[in-house]
């Protein structure tokens, strides 16, 4: 069983995500004032009655908090999935095929 600090460190440990976080670390570095490059926000939620841990990824979170990706762990074996638009999840996999660049 996962539970909500073990999944934020596997949506943390994506190649992806670490690309992304290393890009708004650089654009933060340019800009007069710096701040924080990201935000991230955790919490529960049930996908079709099963248990998820949400790991949720914005961009500029001081100004207009965008958000970049939501990424769900199963709680009972950590396979992760992610909301592509509220209420639409796919595989990790299947994601990777179709995201933008990061």
């Amino acid at each position: 069983m996962y539970g909500l600090q073990e999944a934020r460190e596997l949506v943390m440990e994506l190649p992806e995500v670490k690309a992304w976080q290393d890009k708004r670390r650089e654009e933060a570095a340019k800009k007069e004032g710096g701040g924080p490059p990201a935000g991230i926000l955790t919490g529960q939620r049930a996908v079709k009655g099963v248990k998820h841990w949400a790991v949720t990824l914005y961009e500029n979170p001081q100004t207009e908090a965008r958000r970049w990706a939501v990424f769900l762990v199963r709680a009972k074996d950590g396979k992760i999935f992610v909301e592509t638009e509220p209420g639409s999840v796919q595989t990790l996999e299947a994601w990777r095929k179709t995201r933008p660049a990061v």
